[in-house]
């Protein structure tokens, strides 16, 4: 080959070769595509990051601390009038439980506005709602007919068992702030009056807190000293008299109720003879039997103890949640409500918690050597509540739930069935009152729990983690070696 033509072979071998136009057509594509996609994640993250948390966060914690309850739903899904919630806490300092909760309020309701005030900028604005100094992250809700303050230490609350000096947290923002939103917007706010001066029992701190909580105001009355039983009372709470009223408190109770008032009585055992009292029970067509009763069938009591009652709740507006929600009452040494066979036409008298067939009335007296069943007990089934209502005309009723166990009110029995006795009361007052909007809404531990261990359970995970699966690891590699190498 001539040197020329070697020269114009090289020089065709350099000239540049032109760029496949479909190539760059796929390429131009392709980054088109990408950086559309990269913005629209950069607009999905930019969207996401406004809406609120309701929608973007889940709760995943073990007591369901941020999920908002059905009735918190209904309330606020039925909300007419405008809230201003104030969260009083410094910039920077507002704790992320509380503006979760908070968020969660505005996504349920146009009608619920969030207002945030630093104290150190704002220090005169608390003042205008209390006189009390309230401590950082503790809320104001404030509507045109009124307003209340919502304490962080009623937030957060701490409790302290003084036999084992372990204290547990518990978090109930949302039973607070419902309940303050009932407040500030209901047109019901009832006040119940307990009865004294005949050795009653009064109610536990928790119990009133609980009955707070339903924006119902407890007070008390003494028969003895007022004219008759205040008009405003929206129901009259007897708590387990260990003493008998007289005949002119009898005649002022009567009057309440023919009027139209009504009734929440706990009566249990009493050593003394309430004449009077029972004289007015049986004016409404029941009576207490003198028996303690006992129950057979180990499905409807507190083992080991047969007259620690697990009663069988029956259909009804105020136990209708219970059954629902799967409640358990306890109700020990109770004593059975009969109906009398003469009672008024005006007289209905509906049954509440009753036992099986298989319990028994039983006598206890010094004497008493067993709590089986022996002859001679009384027979079952009993009422243990029951709902009496009294029709006065077509307009007027008047109501009284008799319950015949003091135990019903005791914090300890309340706790051994995970707070079944206190809804029940709440129900109950809610009823008698006509307050619509009960708050049934329990707090939540924050309190990690612990995984306590039997020595025989430590045994049996340590010869599996420590044991049986590196030998599991073990086997399965020699198996795997194995069979490659006879490949």
């Amino acid at each position: 080959m001539k040197i020329s033509e070697k020269f114009k072979n090289k020089k065709a071998d350099m000239t540049p070769k032109f760029i496949n136009k479909k190539s760059l057509k796929n390429g131009s594509y392709s980054m088109v595509i990408s950086a559309l996609m990269i913005a629209i994640v950069v607009i999905v993250n930019l969207a996401v990051s406004h809406l609120p948390s309701t929608y973007t966060k889940f709760d995943l914690s073990d007591t369901k601390l941020f999920t908002i309850s059905d009735e918190t739903k209904n309330i606020l899904g039925n909300l007419k009038d405008e809230i201003t919630i104030y969260l009083i806490a410094q910039d920077g300092s507002e704790d992320k439980t509380i503006t979760e909760l908070l968020d969660k309020y505005k996504a349920l309701s146009s009608n619920i506005s969030v207002v945030y005030k630093d104290p150190v900028l704002y220090p005169n604005f608390v003042s205008g709602y209390t006189s009390d100094g309230l401590n950082e992250n503790s809320l104001i809700v404030e509507s045109a007919k009124r307003s209340k303050v919502v304490d962080y230490s009623d937030i957060f609350q701490t409790t302290t068992d003084y036999t084992t000096y372990e204290s547990t947290t518990e978090f109930d923002g949302e039973g607070q702030l419902t309940s303050a939103i009932d407040f500030v917007t209901s047109d019901n706010l009832p006040i119940i009056y307990t009865l004294e001066g005949h050795n009653e029992q009064t109610l536990s701190d928790s119990l009133q807190q609980e009955i707070t909580k339903q924006n119902i105001t407890v007070q008390s009355v003494s028969l003895v000293t007022s004219e008759a039983v205040p008009e405003d009372c929206g129901c009259l709470l007897i708590y387990s008299p260990l003493k008998d009223i007289s005949e002119e408190e009898s005649t002022k109770i009567a009057d309440y109720l023919n009027s139209g008032g009504n009734a929440f009585i706990v009566s249990g055992y009493t050593e003394d003879e309430l004449t009077n009292f029972n004289a007015l029970l049986a004016s409404y067509g029941v009576s207490k039997t003198a028996e303690v009763v006992f129950e057979a069938d180990a499905n409807y009591y507190a083992m080991p103890y047969n007259h620690y009652l697990v009663p069988e709740i029956n259909s009804h507006e105020i136990t209708s949640p219970l059954i629902s929600a799967k409640e358990k009452i306890l109700l020990p040494y109770a004593m059975g409500i009969k109906q009398l066979d003469t009672k008024p036409d005006t007289i209905t008298i509906t049954s509440l918690l009753s036992t099986t067939d298989s319990a028994y009335g039983k006598l206890l007296t010094q004497n008493t050597a067993t709590t089986e069943k022996e002859s001679g007990d009384t027979e079952g089934p009993f009422d243990l509540s029951v709902v009496i209502t009294n029709t006065i005309d077509e307009n007027t009723e008047s109501k009284i739930i008799l319950t015949g166990s003091d135990y019903l009110l005791d914090d300890g029995a309340n706790k051994t069935v995970s707070g079944g006795n206190h809804d029940f009361i709440i129900n109950a007052l809610g009823y008698l009152c006509e307050h619509e909007s009960s708050i049934s809404i329990h707090s939540k531990s924050i309190d990690s729990q612990k995984l306590v261990l039997t020595a025989a359970q430590i045994n049996f995970w340590t010869t599996i983690i420590m044991i049986l699966l590196p030998l599991a690891v073990v086997i399965t590699g020699i198996i795997v070696w194995f069979r490659r190498r006879k490949k």
